[in-house]
C-alpha cells in the first residue's frame, strides 16, 4: 500500500493533467445537445450544397409558421360571435315600472293646465294615464321579445344566437339597436302633451337584451383554432425533394424541414441517443487531446505547470458555456459572442501558435452545436486570426480599440462575402447578424480587465503586469539599487543586451527586460562577495576556501528565488532567475582548485549551479547576454576583435556544455543574437577622441 501512495505522488502531475482533461471533456460533451441532428444544413434562400436528396420514407409536408399565423389570422377575423337573450331583463325592467307607476302617474297628473293655476286630476286625464300605462308595458314586451342590441355591434351582418342549445343565426337587421328600441318611443299612440315625460322615463327602462357570450365565444374559437391542420401535401417513398445546386425557396425549405423533422422523430430511441453521446464524446475528446498533444508538444514547460494547462483548458470550456448560453436564448445571439477574446487573452499569456491553435479547436467543439456551422467556422477564424495580428501589446490600451475596429471590420467582410457567394444577392442578406457580429466584435475590448482578473485568479503575468514590474522604482528594484548598486547597473545592461537580442528573433521583448532587471537579486544578500559591488581592493574570498567561495556564488540563485518568493513574484520571472546560469560551474574558482588541489576530492559538482538549463527563447537569450556582459568587464583595451572573440568563445562554450539544449532557439538564432551582441558591446566599449584642454 505505501509503495502505490509513492507511485501515486510521483504520478501526480501525470494524474492532475487526466484530471483537468476528463473534466473538460466531460463538461463539452454534457452540454452537447442530446438529440438527434439532420446531417444536412441549408436555409433558405441558398442553393442546395449536397447531393440529390430522396425521401427514404413518406412523410407529410408540414406548413410553415407564417403560413400558421396567417391560418390562425384568418380564422380570427372571421370567428362567429356568439348572443343569447337574455330574459330576466325584460321582467326586471317590467317590475321596476310598475313599483315606479304611482310616481310616473303623478308625474303624468302633475302636467299644468294652460287655464287654471292648480293641477286637476280628471275623467281625460285618468283614461290618458291607463293608456299611456298600458302602451308603455306593451312596447317594453315588443321590444324585449324581438331583442334589443348594443348600439356597437354594428360590424357584423349576421349574429349567432343560442336559444337554450340551439343555436341559430340571424340577420342584425332581425333586432332592436339601443337607439332603435329608444327611439321607437316616439310611436307609442299618446297625447303629445304628455310625450316628452314618457320618452324621458321609458327609455330608463330600456337595455340590451341580446348579450355577447364571450365564454361560449372563446371556445367555439379555441376548438377550430386547435384543429388547424398543420398538414399541406404529402411526399412519397423515393420521391426527390430538391436536386443538387436547387436554389432552397420557401416550398422547398419546408420539404427539406417536414423530412427533417420526420427523420429525427423515427431515430429518436434510445440505442441512437445511447450511440449520440458515445460518439460526442469520442468527438470532444479528439478535440482536447489534439489540444493537449499540440501544447505538450511545443509548449512542454506549459504542461509541467498544473495552473497553465487548467487555465487553458478553462478558458476553452467557458467559451464553449457561454456560446450553449446563448444559443438556447436565440441562436442569432452566438454571432454577437466575443470569440476573439480567447486567442487576445491566450496571447497575452503565452504565445501567438497557441493562442491561434486553442481558438482553431474551440471554434470546431463550438460548430457542432450552431446553425450553419462552415460559415461560423469561416468567420470566426478569421476573426480570430485578425485579433492576434492586431494585438501586438496587451499594455498599449489603444491596441485593443483598433483591434476591436478591425476585427468587427473583417467580421463584416468574412459574412458579407459568405452571405453574397451563397446567395448571389444583396436583398437577402441579413443585416442583424451583422449587427450582433459588430457587437461581438467591440466586446474584444473587455480583454484588458479580463486578463487582470486571470491575472490574480491563476497567478500569471501578462505584458500589463511586465510593464509595471519593469518599473526601477518600484520597491524591490529600489532595494537592490541601495544595496547592491553595480549589480543593478550589471541588470539594466543585461537587459539591455537581451532586449535587443530577443527582439532580433522574435520573443517576449518585455519578458526578458523584466526577467534581466530581477535575475540577479540573490546578491542583495552577500552583495560584496560579487565584484560588481566591490568598491575597495579587500575581497572577502581571499579568507575563504574556493569551495566556499563557490557556494556563495552559487547561492545567489536559491536565495534570488526565496526573495523573488517574499515579494510574489511571478513564476515566470523566477524562472529567470533559476535559469540564468543552467548547470554551468563556476569556473573561476574550480580552476582555482584544481590549480591548488590538483588531488583534491572535490569535483566539478560541488561548483556547479543547481539549474534547471534555459527551456525558451528568453530564458536562453538572457543567460548568454548575461555572461558576455559580465565576461566583458574583464577586457583590457577593449577592441572589436577581443569583444568579437569574447562573445564567440562564451556562446560556443554553452552550446558545447548543452546549456541551450532545451530552449526553442535555432543556430541561425543564435547566430544573429552574436552579431547582435558584439555591435552592442562595440558602442558600449567605443573609444573617444582626446579633446584639448
Amino acid at each position: 500500500m505505501k509503495d502505490f501512495f509513492t507511485k501515486v505522488a510521483m504520478k501526480h502531475i501525470l494524474l492532475f493533467r487526466v484530471f483537468v482533461l476528463c473534466i473538460s471533456i466531460f463538461l463539452v460533451a454534457y452540454l452537447m445537445p442530446r438529440e438527434i441532428r439532420f446531417k444536412y444544413e441549408y436555409a433558405e434562400g441558398k442553393p442546395w450544397q449536397y447531393d440529390n436528396l430522396y425521401a427514404d420514407f413518406p412523410f407529410s409536408i408540414k406548413k410553415n409558421q407564417q403560413e400558421l399565423e396567417q391560418e390562425h389570422e384568418k380564422i380570427v377575423n372571421q370567428a362567429k360571435q356568439y348572443y343569447y337573450k337574455d330574459t330576466l331583463i325584460v321582467t326586471k325592467q317590467k317590475d321596476i315600472f310598475i313599483r315606479n307607476l304611482e310616481s310616473f302617474k303623478k308625474s303624468i297628473a302633475s302636467i299644468k293646465d294652460s287655464s287654471d293655476n292648480y293641477y286637476i286630476l280628471s275623467d281625460t286625464t285618468v283614461t290618458n294615464i291607463r293608456s299611456i300605462v298600458k302602451n308603455s308595458i306593451n312596447y317594453l314586451d315588443k321590444v324585449y321579445n324581438q331583442g334589443i342590441l348594443k348600439n356597437s355591434i354594428l360590424s357584423k351582418s349576421n349574429l349567432w344566437v343560442k336559444n337554450g342549445s340551439q343555436v341559430q343565426s340571424l340577420h342584425k337587421n332581425s333586432y332592436f339597436t339601443l337607439r332603435q328600441a329608444t327611439n321607437g318611443i316616439h310611436q307609442i299612440p299618446i297625447h303629445p302633451e304628455y310625450k316628452a315625460l314618457l320618452i324621458q322615463t321609458l327609455s330608463s327602462y330600456i337595455e340590451p337584451n341580446i348579450l355577447f357570450d364571450e365564454a361560449f365565444t372563446q371556445k367555439d374559437l379555441d376548438h377550430t383554432l386547435s384543429n388547424i391542420p398543420i398538414f399541406k401535401g404529402y411526399i412519397e417513398q423515393e420521391s426527390l425533394i430538391i436536386a443538387k445546386g436547387q436554389l432552397v425557396n420557401k416550398n422547398t425549405f419546408q420539404k427539406i424541414a417536414s423530412y427533417q423533422n420526420e427523420f429525427e422523430e423515427r431515430n429518436t430511441n434510445q440505442i441512437n441517443i445511447t450511440l449520440l453521446w458515445f460518439g460526442q464524446i469520442l468527438m470532444v475528446s479528439l478535440c482536447m487531446l489534439v489540444l493537449y498533444f499540440f501544447i505538450n508538444q511545443f509548449r512542454e514547460d506549459i504542461i509541467e505547470n498544473s495552473t497553465n494547462m487548467t487555465f487553458i483548458f478553462f478558458n476553452v470550456v467557458l467559451m464553449f458555456v457561454m456560446a450553449k448560453l446563448c444559443i438556447s436564448l436565440n441562436s442569432d445571439l452566438i454571432y454577437a459572442m466575443p470569440f476573439c477574446l480567447l486567442p487576445i487573452i491566450l496571447k497575452a499569456f503565452y504565445d501567438t501558435r497557441l493562442a491561434l491553435f486553442a481558438h482553431l479547436m474551440t471554434i470546431l467543439l463550438v460548430a457542432f452545436i450552431v446553425p450553419d456551422s462552415f460559415e461560423f467556422i469561416f468567420i470566426q477564424l478569421m476573426g480570430g486570426i485578425i485579433s492576434i495580428l492586431a494585438v501586438l501589446s496587451m499594455y498599449r490600451r489603444v491596441d485593443l480599440f483598433i483591434s476591436a475596429i478591425k476585427i468587427i471590420l473583417v467580421y463584416a467582410l468574412s459574412y458579407l462575402a459568405m452571405e453574397i457567394l451563397q446567395n448571389t444577392s444583396i436583398e437577402s442578406i441579413d443585416y442583424s447578424k451583422l449587427l450582433y457580429l459588430s457587437i461581438g466584435g467591440a466586446l474584444t475590448i473587455i480583454a484588458y480587465p479580463l486578463v487582470y482578473i486571470f491575472e490574480k485568479l491563476f497567478g500569471l503575468i501578462s505584458d500589463v503586469s511586465l510593464l509595471e514590474l519593469a518599473d526601477t522604482n518600484s520597491p524591490l528594484l529600489k532595494k537592490l539599487q541601495e544595496k547592491a548598486p553595480g549589480t543593478f547597473q550589471h541588470s539594466l545592461q543585461v537587459a539591455n543586451l537581451a532586449e535587443s537580442g530577443i527582439n532580433e528573433i522574435g520573443g517576449n521583448v518585455l519578458l526578458v527586460r523584466v526577467g534581466a532587471l530581477y535575475h540577479d537579486i540573490g546578491k542583495m544578500k552577500a552583495p560584496s562577495y560579487f565584484i560588481e559591488n566591490q568598491n575597495t581592493e579587500v575581497n572577502p574570498h581571499d579568507e575563504l576556501d574556493f569551495n566556499q567561495s563557490a557556494k556563495i556564488i552559487i547561492s545567489h540563485v536559491l536565495d534570488g528565488v526565496e526573495i523573488a518568493k517574499k515579494y510574489k513574484l511571478p513564476d515566470r520571472i523566477i524562472d529567470f532567475i533559476r535559469t540564468h546560469h543552467g548547470s554551468s560551474t563556476v569556473q573561476y574558482f574550480y580552476k582555482k582548485y584544481l590549480n591548488n588541489f590538483p588531488d583534491g576530492t572535490l569535483t566539478q559538482d560541488s561548483f556547479r549551479y543547481p539549474g534547471p538549463k534555459p527551456f525558451s527563447k528568453e530564458t536562453a537569450v538572457l543567460m548568454m547576454a548575461d555572461s558576455v556582459e559580465a565576461a566583458s568587464k574583464s577586457i583590457k583595451e577593449p577592441n572589436a576583435i577581443k569583444i568579437d572573440g569574447l562573445v564567440d568563445k562564451i556562446i560556443n562554450e554553452q552550446m558545447h556544455s548543452g546549456q541551450l539544449d532545451n530552449a526553442d532557439i535555432t543556430l541561425k538564432q543564435i547566430s544573429l543574437i552574436k552579431k547582435i551582441f558584439k555591435n552592442k558591446l562595440r558602442n558600449i566599449y567605443h573609444l573617444r577622441i582626446e579633446y584639448p584642454d
